[in-house]
């Protein structure tokens, strides 16, 4: 019984000494569906840290660790993160995760204070990284949050590039969105404001000067 209880305590103590990549994702597991990127915020992290823990998580849909990252102080937008943590260009956090699909993480983003139209690469919005791969959940609550239909990347908008590639629910929610538009922009014509909208929770974030394409790596 003894030489038993040694042998699980020397277990224990080797699995203890193991470093913490030892259990780490290998490529073709699954992915675990929480927390992939950080266990816990053990330590203060510093802007550069954030960033990329930031990215990290909203690439992968890891709504836990985005939510622990916030709550340690990450910007939403990841603008002024990322000037501490410069060793690619940028795609900033709702690209990133409107390009994954990860409809979670959108909306924290957004109630966090996510500018919805922040434009990265050439000008793509989060509403276009959405509409590149097809996330029709993604694109519908990025245009309830006010994400700007008819901005234009290579000279097309957002539905331009969707009836392109043939995606008809997002070309049908892209055009049930701009009908809506119209109409309340016709019902209000020519009558007084009843209600001011609240501006944007992003504000006025600083916009990068340049940066190429980002896409989801």
């Amino acid at each position: 019984m003894n030489r038993w209880r040694t042998i699980i305590n020397l277990v224990v103590v080797a699995l203890v000494a193991l470093p913490m990549d030892a259990f780490a994702e290998k490529e073709g597991d699954e992915p675990e569906p929480q927390n992939n990127v950080i266990p816990a915020v053990k330590k203060a992290i510093g802007p550069g840290e954030l960033y990329w823990l930031m990215d990290r998580a909203c690439v992968h849909g890891d709504a836990m660790s985005v939510q622990m990252l916030l709550n340690a102080g990450a910007e939403p937008d990841g603008v002024n993160d990322y000037k501490h943590f410069e060793r690619f260009e940028p795609t900033w956090h709702l690209h990133q995760a409107a390009y994954g699909g990860h409809v979670e993480v959108v909306e924290m983003l957004l109630k966090a204070g996510a500018t919805v139209d922040l434009p990265c690469g050439e000008g793509e919005t989060a509403l276009f990284m959405a509409v590149y791969q097809n996330r029709a959940a993604v694109v519908r609550r990025l245009l309830e949050a006010g994400a700007n239909a008819s901005l234009k990347v290579n000279g097309k908008t957002a539905i331009e590039v969707a009836r392109e590639k043939g995606l008809r629910d997002v070309v049908s929610i892209l055009e049930h969105a701009a009908e809506s538009k119209q109409k309340g922009g016709q019902d209000g014509a020519g009558q007084p404001a009843t209600r001011s909208e609240p501006p944007s929770k992003g504000g006025n974030k600083p916009q990068p000067a340049s940066a190429s394409e980002g896409r989801a790596r």
